[in-house]
């Protein structure tokens, strides 16, 4: 059976934690490629999982450049944010560069790019702890789902493919057959 190497699969993986859910999607991106290439983007806190990806990622799959993404998405309690603006900060910031630029009589506009020049406005949420051990178990249920996807979808695209090249052959050997 012939295998197509384009194709696309995604999983939703959540995570519980003492301090809520977090959830993250994976996706598996693949395209023709003459050996297997394959690369995975993840957050930070799931690089000491890469190997294990890789090594789920390559039980199915021989070939192709494939790309597998693990990002974050809405969890349980709708949070998606890691980092938030602070916003009453930001208001007087912007109100004291107004009043500087009136003060010293400098031309235009204070715009949005000058305002966020001060880095002390963004503020980063620090992310739950993630225990490796107790994540790994459904990091690898979800990319196993993902590559059963994609697999499956590459497994159709062939078939397809299949059809169409016998449907070719069998156009060229009746031509063949009238000359």
């Amino acid at each position: 059976m012939i295998n197509s190497m384009t194709g696309y699969s995604r999983a939703e993986l959540l995570l519980h934690s003492t301090e809520g859910s977090s959830g993250y999607l994976v996706e598996i991106r693949s395209v023709n490629h003459r050996y297997l290439d394959l690369s995975v983007k993840c957050p930070r806190e799931f690089v000491p999982l890469e190997a294990t990806v890789r090594r789920i990622a390559g039980e199915k799959i021989s070939r192709g450049k494939v790309d597998i993404f693990i990002n974050p998405q809405k969890g349980a309690e709708g949070k998606v944010s890691r980092f938030s603006l602070n916003m009453e900060q930001g208001r007087e910031v912007l109100a004291e560069l107004n009043r500087m630029r009136e003060e010293l009589a400098i031309p235009g506009e204070v715009d949005l790019a000058a305002v966020l020049e001060f880095k002390t406005l963004l503020c980063t949420e620090e992310a739950p702890a993630i225990n490796l051990e107790k994540a790994g178990g459904a990091v690898e249920s979800a990319i196993r789902q993902a590559v059963d996807s994609l697999a499956a979808m590459r497994a159709v695209e062939g078939s397809t493919l299949e059809n169409d090249l016998r449907e070719r052959i069998g156009t060229i050997e009746a031509i063949l057959q009238r000359i």
